[in-house]
């Protein structure tokens, strides 16, 4: 996929929707900055990975909300402006439980 095209879309997989009712797919979500955010070296994005329902990401800067971050998935990231872009399925089945995938 090539990111910065203006187009926000989904990729057709990024809700499960596949033949394995048991499989889990890892699901990458972008996020652009909102209006005021806006970068003056140009474009930067966020991203977060969803698993099992959540979705983790890392959460830099001063202060307590440094280091890696669990959120609803597509949610605007705590504390920040930016806004869902797009997301993709970058794993369509995680082949581990959940047990086996750390918090």
């Amino acid at each position: 996929f090539i990111m910065g095209t203006g187009e926000s879309k989904e990729d057709e997989n990024t809700s499960g929707g596949n033949n394995d009712g048991d499989a889990v797919p890892v699901i990458l979500h972008v996020y652009q900055p909102g209006a005021d955010e806006q970068s003056p070296i140009g474009m930067v994005y966020h991203s977060g990975v969803e698993v099992y329902g959540s979705e983790y990401y890392y959460g830099g800067g001063g202060g307590s909300g440094t280091g890696i971050a669990v959120q609803k998935p597509k949610s605007q990231p705590r504390g920040s402006k930016w806004e869902y872009y797009q997301s993709h399925t970058i794993c369509k089945n995680i082949n581990k439980s959940r047990q086996q995938v750390p918090e």
